[in-house]
């Protein structure tokens, strides 16, 4: 698909939550309700503004794996993601959850 086809604007607005580090992760500090708050507090901010598109990502976890991650990270990435949808309209608007290089080929 084009870039084109998925945004009617010439220059859309993308957001991006950068996720506090999550399980599995060196820096992960233990708890996930920091992670889900940090998370929807982030989203509320840009849920004031008409972005075009989201894209939630695990940034925050590095240093990063060098073959796949952990499949805790996994479920903690889907899982916040799940809950940050919804106040974000996400049905109108594309979002990604990609993860970085290190994790290619596990998500």
């Amino acid at each position: 698909m084009a870039f084109r086809d998925l945004f009617t604007a010439p220059k859309p607005l993308i957001a991006c939550i950068h996720l506090m580090p999550l399980p599995g992760s060196p820096r992960y500090a233990g708890s996930m309700r920091e992670v889900y708050d940090t998370a929807l507090a982030e989203a509320a901010i840009f849920a004031q503004y008409p972005i075009d598109g989201l894209i939630v990502e695990n940034f925050r976890d590095a240093p990063f794996y060098p073959h796949a991650l952990p499949a805790e990270s996994i479920a903690a990435l889907t899982a916040v993601t799940r809950d940050v949808l919804p106040g974000m309209n996400a049905g109108a608007s594309p979002y990604a959850v990609p993860s970085p290089i290190e994790g290619s080929g596990t998500a």
